[in-house]
């Protein structure tokens, strides 16, 4: 019995530490479980989710070219939430815009958000 008390200890221990325990992010932030995180503009998965959001935006709006990425926020779910701030240009006019691609574990991205700012 004795025993069996010092190995569900043990383990019951070990699971708590493994559970404290935060990795950083590219940035060297530490992220919040569930919450979003700074990411670089630069990434490339960043790069491929701003493109892909203007690219599905543009299928409503003809002629939508991505400027710059303002800032990015990345989601660990069941794949990948990018909150992403865009400059994009839209017929001669620089617009700002907030972005959300989501980018599920087989890499299929879909934008399930798009607000003007």
């Amino acid at each position: 019995m004795f025993a069996r008390i010092s190995i569900t200890t043990l383990c019951t221990g070990l699971l708590l530490a493994a559970g404290c325990t935060q990795s950083t992010n590219s940035n060297g932030n530490s992220p919040i479980a569930g919450g979003y995180s700074a990411e670089s503009t630069q990434s490339a998965d960043a790069i491929a989710a701003a493109e892909f959001a203007v690219a599905e935006q543009s299928k409503s709006i003809v002629g939508l070219k991505l400027s710059s990425i303002e800032s990015v926020q990345m989601q660990v779910v069941a794949g990948r939430n990018f909150e992403l701030v865009l400059k994009v240009v839209d017929g001669g006019i620089t617009k700002t815009a907030r972005a959300i691609v989501y980018t599920d574990l087989t890499d299929t991205k879909s934008l399930t958000s798009w607000v003007w700012l």
